[in-house]
């Protein structure tokens, strides 16, 4: 039923924007526990691969949704729920053989690397979309300035702009003789 809800919560991609960074830290973990306990039921101790597989999966979808905070914190937590619930010597965080350090290290890795690239693409979309709507004011300018038949019609235009653009009252002082 949880799971179900947080599916439904998550697909509708309100979840980032509603959220306290706590409330979005918290989801991301309680997914990790999630996969846990899916792992131990589904797959158990002997399909590891399927199992990294899925926490990997798991942390992807949670930087997409819920940010790159959230995501670093699942995959510290996926990290140390795999390595305490499926290697050797299970329910205990030692580590015995030196794969078994690199697949922790590999699995945390990966999650970093995903959780930074998505964070580098919200901010690129974010610097995009502030990019278009520059782009718009200016063109708009521009042909209400092309559009203008005296000094009046240009002055109206540009303190138009200015006051959409910079959400401020303007005003023009023009000399007269000139």
């Amino acid at each position: 039923m949880l799971a179900k809800t947080m599916l439904q919560i998550a697909r509708s991609g309100r979840i980032g924007r509603s959220l306290s960074a706590f409330g979005r830290d918290l989801i991301g973990t309680v997914v990790i526990g999630v996969v846990t306990l899916l792992g131990l039921w589904l797959g158990g101790r002997a399909d590891l691969t399927n199992t990294a597989i899925a926490f990997l999966f798991v942390i992807a979808i949670v930087s997409m949704r819920l940010g790159y905070r959230a995501a670093i914190l699942a995959a510290s937590a996926g990290a140390l729920c795999f390595d305490y619930w499926f290697l050797q010597p299970y329910g205990s965080f030692r580590i015995t053989h030196f794969r078994d350090f690199l697949t922790d290290a590999a699995m945390f890795g990966v999650a970093f690397l995903i959780s930074t690239l998505n964070q580098q693409l919200r901010k690129q979309a974010w610097a995009a979309r502030l990019s278009e709507r520059r782009t718009e004011l200016l063109y708009a300018l521009v042909k209400d300035l092309a559009d203008a038949r005296s000094i009046d019609e240009v002055c109206a235009a540009g303190l138009r702009h200015i006051e959409t653009g910079a959400g401020v009252p303007a005003h023009a002082l023009i000399r007269d003789g000139l």
